[in-house]
């Protein structure tokens, strides 16, 4: 099934989390955010407002921001520390 394209929720060059949303979709007047797999830089968007997208099509190019899974490794570093400290004092 095709989906318009409704809006574009961010624009090229804009820094990205992952979640972020990206895209809003449309089919039968339901609205599908197309979110941001990883953190990075918006690169290109391929898909004009309005446009149909068909499955599998590729509609927005992400730089991948390599700082971020570093970032993200040290955070959940941190979050297991935090629970074995938690558990050892239980």
């Amino acid at each position: 099934m095709s989906r318009s394209l409704l809006r574009s929720s961010s624009q090229v060059g804009q820094v990205v989390s992952a979640g972020d949303t990206l895209l809003v979709l449309e089919a039968m007047k339901m609205e599908t955010p197309i979110t941001a797999p990883c953190g990075g830089k918006v690169a290109a968007i391929k898909a004009a407002q309005s446009s149909l997208a068909s499955a599998g099509a590729l509609l927005v190019v992400l730089q991948e921001d390599e700082d971020a899974d570093e970032e993200e490794e040290a955070a959940a570093a941190d979050l297991l520390k935090a629970a074995a400290a938690l558990s050892a004092a239980k």
